[in-house]
């Protein structure tokens, strides 16, 4: 199996996955945050570390518009990655609720894009397009997006294939990109949502275990270590 091809190849079925994460995002282009579970917490939590920032707290652990005014150390301890990027975003865009609705767009992109490019080494790229349709719309999709508004746990799942794709893409190459790519991956899991990062990782090292198997002449081992050593010292 060929495996140096480039990673974004401009074509047709890549296009077509990534209108698929549009349109899975098309709901959110109306005014507004959908009034879910939980939307508007991570609304309101964005937005305060956004403020620390403003303030020079570069790493907030501790707000005192929590709780009620009382103060609380959320921050101490949930993984931060959703109001870190939708912060940076903050920087440029208007509001708060535009940022967020930017990661959740860049989110819903990743879906179908991260399955694509993860099943088109597998199965090839037309087949990719059907798996990546499948994985966006799944049910469960519109459930977290318009129902539960669990945004961090959403852009966690959205994470597993990229993990899979990255990771197996490092048991076949022991170059830098490789190297960065899977590193940034898992990073990025562990950082978004703590308990789907404890529900996905054993699956993905199961299925890394088995890739560097099917590859050991590649001597993919010492990487793998290294590389996993990085992401949970991140």
């Amino acid at each position: 199996m060929r495996t140096t091809r480039r990673l974004f190849p401009l074509d047709g079925t890549l296009i077509a996955s990534v209108l698929l994460g549009v349109l899975l995002f098309s709901p959110l282009w109306e005014r507004g945050i959908p009034n879910t579970a939980d939307g508007m917490l991570h609304l309101y939590r964005s937005t305060l570390w956004l403020n620390a920032w403003q303030e020079g707290v570069f790493w907030p652990r501790w707000h005192t518009a929590l709780y009620l005014g009382y103060g609380y150390p959320l921050f101490n301890f949930y993984a931060p990655l959703l109001y870190v990027a939708s912060s940076l975003l903050g920087l440029v865009l208007p509001s708060s609720e535009a940022a967020i609705k930017g990661v959740l767009l860049l989110t819903c992109i990743g879906y179908p894009l991260g399955m694509y490019l993860w099943a088109r080494d597998l199965i090839g790229r037309v087949p990719a397009v059907v798996a990546a349709a499948a994985f966006a719309f799944a049910t469960y999709r519109f459930r977290e997006l318009f129902v539960q508004g669990n945004y961090a746990q959403f852009l966690a799942w959205g994470m597993g294939p990229w993990v899979l794709f990255t990771w197996r893409r490092l048991t076949l190459s022991s170059s830098r990109g490789a190297f960065l790519a899977a590193v940034a991956s898992l990073t990025a899991l562990l950082f978004v949502h703590n308990i789907s990062a404890m529900l996905i990782a054993p699956v993905a090292a199961i299925y890394v275990l088995w890739q560097a198997v099917e590859n050991r002449a590649t001597r993919p081992w010492p990487r793998l270590v290294i590389g996993a050593t990085c992401a949970v010292l991140m």
